[in-house]
């Protein structure tokens, strides 16, 4: 995907990861969203190598599990306003 928005979304998941981008996914804007994982070692948002220029801001994001992470940008091109 590229040059989206996600706007006022809900999405809860009991897998390993709640939103994920992936390589070639690239300015996107994802506001005004809750975000949500309960399995234990999950990470809530992820994006992967190759996903760039991507902006979180004003999400509510909620990891109820233990282990794993909030948050995940494994090559740091993108923006998180919500930190």
């Amino acid at each position: 995907m590229k040059n989206s928005s996600f706007t006022e979304n809900f999405h809860s998941s009991d897998g390993g990861i709640g939103l994920y981008a992936e390589n070639q996914s690239s300015n996107n804007t994802f506001s005004d969203n809750t975000l949500a994982t309960t399995r234990d070692n999950a990470s809530t948002i992820v994006f992967y190598p190759g996903a760039t220029a991507n902006t979180l801001i004003r999400n509510q994001v909620n990891k109820e599990g233990t282990g794993g992470s909030v948050y995940s940008d494994l090559d740091g091109g993108n923006i998180n306003l919500d930190l």
